[in-house]
């Protein structure tokens, strides 16, 4: 039997009525003078229930979008209104203190329905995504715009402006969640009854992510030893595929890795490009690459696959979450506007193979010509960040006052501009070098293959360097630093909050091994995200990110 909703559906019209009545004055209490915008305004309304981490609760949601220039906190919900199901997105961003959520509409009965929001195509599952460690409101927006003008799917967006309980939140981003569907992730739908056959060998959707992940909800890397990447299920959940489902793809990923272990892994015949789809991973890493992405290639990483009647190759893509791209952050040299990503640190060993491969490397060259006369000339970048700053320019103003964050350093920022105006111009900025120096080095994206083994993981880099890394990832109090010390000397290591006060301080000197472990014990700090710098005699940097949980 189903069952209604914890809020019947007549009580939203009193919710509304109430929260109309007190929105003026909850409004002004934060400083913040909101009557009209030039941006959709939506209203969260959960009859004074906290917004749950996990699993979603109950709420309504109503967006005002008129057809007039103006829309007004008075106006009627003239495109949604109805009851969702609601829970806070994201893991480093459940620190912050501007909050994201994920949220699914649902009819009077809380089953799943499908509606458009804004003039996106229809769907139940949605993303507001909170812009707060970017302070130029734009990277991820941008992105996507981008790559969807090279011609792959990436999430829609829609700027907006969120009032919560009557309190208004500032600009937020309305997006797609990555999703089966004929409008964002085009692959065949899979049925939980299907073992064989070709409807066995698609769709797929799996994410890449970071140690610290269940591989109950997903499978490690064939040749990952020490559990530096999780292969996720993303469609379909862990809890929705059968046994021969989830084998079929554990398989074809094994299958895959153990090719790019083989010494003809490029053979035109049966080498890797058996499994990938070739274009779209070189698309993904020149993407990837012209953000140095600090997360591109080792966490978000989305990958699908259709059946093999449509193709059945390995897919690279939906790109996805660019807050901490582009300079946005002060560690693991992601400020800088030279180097290359792929060859830097603990990404999955493939992506340097690829890199092996002369065939992979001459497309690359060849497409990042392409791309630079067309969607990736400076020209059409600065004219789709000057487009997405006419809209959001007005909204930024109040997004500021509700969030005083212009001036101050929110981890993990390189820049931190005064003014939003000063965010810009260093985005630009940065972007022009960036382009810059590839275009001048693309050549140098190969990686020799006397240079870099195969072995083991595979996933650091073969020279000795100075780092720092933090396992588990999350933790729940005891966290080790694996400190990389090449050389003699010593390093100081310091761990702070997000607002940059230190919490703990650490030493360690250097011996005859390379790798140093440091134990620190963070269970009576709060739970949230941490960093963890550590600075030699030399004046050499390295930072980790540390993020504890209950």
């Amino acid at each position: 039997m189903r069952q209604a909703l914890l809020f019947p559906p007549r009580s939203w019209c009193l919710i509304s009525l109430i929260s109309a009545l007190l929105i003026p004055n909850l409004l002004h209490a934060q400083n913040v003078a909101f009557r009209t915008s030039n941006l959709p305004i939506v209203v969260i309304e959960t009859d004074g229930s906290p917004i749950p981490d996990e699993p979603k609760g109950p709420a309504f949601l109503g967006v005002i979008r008129g057809e007039g220039p103006r829309n007004s906190i008075d106006d009627p919900y003239t495109d949604y209104q109805g009851p969702v199901a609601i829970e806070l997105r994201g893991n480093t961003s459940l620190g912050y203190d501007q909050k994201q959520y994920l949220f699914e509409l649902r009819d009077d009965y809380d089953e799943e329905t499908n509606a458009s929001i804004m003039g996106l195509p229809t769907e139940h599952d949605w993303i507001l995504y909170a812009p707060f460690v970017d302070k130029s409101l734009l990277r991820n927006v941008l992105v996507y715009q981008i790559t969807r003008d090279i011609g792959w799917y990436a999430s829609r967006t829609r700027f907006c402006e969120l009032v919560l309980d009557g309190v208004y939140q500032g600009v937020y981003v309305l997006m797609e969640n990555i999703k089966r569907d004929k409008n964002r992730v085009n692959i065949s739908k899979m049925d939980p009854e299907t073992r064989s056959g070709d409807e066995v060998t698609g769709g797929y959707i799996i994410a890449i992510d970071q140690n610290g992940k269940s591989t109950q909800l997903g499978f490690p890397g064939a040749f990952d030893s020490l559990g530096y990447y999780v292969y996720m299920h993303v469609y379909p959940t862990s809890n929705n595929l059968n046994w021969h489902q989830r084998w079929y793809i554990q398989d074809f990923i094994a299958a895959f890795e153990s090719k790019m272990r083989e010494p003809d892994f490029s053979n035109p015949f049966d080498g890797y490009a058996s499994y990938l789809d070739v274009p779209s991973f070189v698309d993904y890493m020149l993407i990837n690459e012209w953000a140095n992405n600090v997360d591109g290639f080792v966490a978000s990483l989305y990958l699908h696959k259709d059946r093999k009647s449509t193709g059945g190759k390995l897919v690279a893509g939906p790109v996805w979450d660019f807050n901490f791209a582009f300079g946005n952050v002060n560690y693991s040299e992601a400020e800088r506007t030279t180097g290359w990503r792929t060859h830097y640190g603990r990404v999955p060993f493939w992506w340097r193979r690829l890199l092996q491969d002369p065939s992979f490397v001459y497309c690359i060259e060849r497409r990042w010509e392409e791309l630079r006369a067309g969607p990736l000339s400076i020209a059409h970048i600065e004219h789709v960040i000057d487009s997405l700053v006419m809209q959001v320019g007005e909204a930024q103003t109040r997004h500021f006052a509700r969030w005083d964050l212009l001036g101050k350093e929110i981890w993990p920022n390189y820049f931190v501009g005064e003014t939003w105006e000063s965010e810009l111009s260093y985005l630009k900025r940065w972007i022009r070098d960036r382009v810059a120096w590839m275009d001048a080095n693309i050549s140098s994206i190969g990686i020799p293959e006397t240079t870099t083994g195969i072995e083991g993981n595979g996933a650091e880099p073969g020279p000795a360097v100075f780092g720092i890394s933090a396992y588990p990832v999350p933790s729940t109090g005891s966290v080790t630093l694996h400190c990389r010390l090449p050389g003699a000397g010593h390093a100081e290591i310091v761990i702070r909050d997000m607002l940059g006060r230190e919490v703990v301080r650490r030493t360690v000197d250097a011996g005859q091994a390379e790798m140093h472990p440091v134990q620190v014990d963070m269970s009576c700090l709060p739970k949230g995200c941490y960093s963890a710098t550590m600075l030699s005699d030399d004046a050499l940097r390295a930072t980790a990110k540390i993020i504890l949980v209950e």
